[in-house]
Order: C-alpha cells, then structure tokens, then sequence
C-alpha cells in the first residue's frame, strides 16, 4: 500500500534536511522524482543538494526556493550511466574543495544534458 504523501515528508532545521528515509523508495522504483525544499538564505543549490541530485539515479530534478522568491532548478533530460554519474561526483569533490566554482560545475552537467534555471 502507498504512503500518503504527508508520510513522504521530510524536515530539517535551519542548515540541513536528510532525505535517508526517502531512499529505499527511491532506489525500489521505477518512478522518477522531483526534490523541492527551501533555502532560506536564499542562496542555490549547496554542494550536497548537487551530489545528492548526481547519486540518485531516480531523481530527475531538484529544485530550491529562496524564502526571497529565487528559484533554482537542475533537472536530468536523461539517465546518467555510472561512469558519468562518478564523472560528475569528482567534479563536485572539486567544488566541495573550492578548486572548482559552482559555475564550473554547471559547465559540466551540461555536458550531460542537465539543465540549471534560475527563475
């Protein structure tokens, strides 16, 4: 039986939300997925929002709101194999070491057909 959706809830506190409870349904469907959650500094997506994004294979955008009305979106036009996925994750390595800017970054993903917008 299906979880009603306020079971597939997830809150954090003011700098962090896990989504551990989430990815045994993630990983166990054929479904895609959509991640929204705040930024209340209203800055995007935090070097761990981007690995996360990169890791799950079934999650196809990832979406942040700024509590100032900014909107981020990156979102997966198709499936990554496991060599691009780990390709990217070293890129995000970089970044999460300040060797690379999330501008780099964003370059990168869109070698393989990810999409950033800010609204």
């Amino acid at each position: 039986m299906k979880k009603p959706i306020k079971d597939r809830v997830s809150f954090g506190n003011a700098h962090n939300v896990s989504i551990p409870s989430f990815l045994p349904l993630i990983n166990d469907t054929d479904f895609n997925y959509l991640i929204i959650h705040n930024h209340p500094s209203n800055l995007p997506f935090s070097k761990r929002d981007i690995r996360t994004f990169i890791s799950l294979a079934n999650v196809s955008v990832l979406m942040v709101l700024g509590n100032k009305g900014s909107i981020y979106i990156l979102e997966k036009l198709r499936d990554l194999s496991f060599v691009e996925r780990n390709s990217l994750i070293m890129k995000i390595l970089q970044y999460k070491t300040n060797e690379f800017s999330l501008e780099d970054v964003i370059i990168e993903m869109q070698k393989y057909e990810i999409i950033y917008t800010k609204i």
